[in-house]
């Protein structure tokens, strides 16, 4: 899972903004989490992957004269600093009080709920850690409307627009709007140069097999190992076609 495919210009613009941020801390530590991203993403649950996408907010933050990009950094920096203690990873496994890991994910909001009502750079990325919080709360439906929002307005070619789409299919999965979550998880198998497609097209036969359709889910399974016959997923999908052969 220490594997993740971006296309070649994704590279090209992430090289261009750690050249253009280089003097700015806020970034410079952005950046460190996005490199950590592209090693471990695909062994973590996605709520957990939202702690590393602060590099998508660099290009809002570069149409901010300076003293404004120093704020927002300010607001959406300590909102982060409070995000990644409530949710290390770390913790969340040993807790023995889930009640309290989610009156701490509420108790995080406010933060977030205030940029994204600013309307100010960051106040999109400001959605997806609002999204995992609403849903380690158990709000799934205003997460799911958050990931929502988000997507809304991401292009296509968003290099974090995964996260917003993965999310609102779990959402969506946990209040068992079943052909919801399929379209969600349906766009995270075409997304640009085949990235995440595996994960994609595992998503989609989880909500086949929840929906009890067993041909479709043995089918996407098979899909998946001649599409991605290097997936780290091999095992797991092994055991499944296995199971429904």
């Amino acid at each position: 899972m220490q594997r993740l495919h971006m296309a070649s210009k994704k590279k090209s613009r992430k090289k261009q903004i750690a050249q253009d941020t280089a003097d700015d801390q806020f970034l410079v530590e952005a950046n460190k989490a996005a490199d950590w991203t592209e090693k471990n993403l695909k062994s973590i649950v996605t709520a957990l992957a939202a702690v590393a996408v602060i590099v998508a907010s660099v290009l809002g933050f570069k149409e901010m004269n300076e003293r404004s990009k120093s704020e927002a950094t300010q607001k959406l920096t300590e909102a982060i600093v409070e995000y990644r203690e409530i949710t290390d990873l770390q913790k969340v496994l040993t807790s023995t009080q889930p009640e309290k890991l989610i009156d701490d994910a509420k108790k995080a909001l406010p933060s977030f709920e205030a940029i994204i009502a600013s309307k100010e750079a960051g106040a999109e990325l400001a959605k997806l850690y609002a999204a995992d919080l609403e849903f380690r709360a158990g709000a799934h439906e205003k997460a799911e409307a958050l990931y929502k929002g988000y997507l809304d307005t991401a292009a296509n070619d968003d290099i974090v627009r995964f996260v917003a789409l993965e999310g609102a299919g779990y959402a969506a999965e946990e209040l068992k709007n079943y052909d919801t979550a399929l379209t969600y998880f349906e766009q995270l198998t075409k997304l640009p140069e085949d990235f995440y497609l595996d994960y994609g097209l595992k998503h989609v036969a989880r909500i086949h097999e929840l929906k009890e359709d067993k041909a479709k889910a043995l089918a996407t399974y098979k899909e998946l190992l001649e599409k991605v016959p290097d997936t780290k997923l091999k095992e797991f999908v092994d055991a499944k076609i296995a199971s429904l052969e």
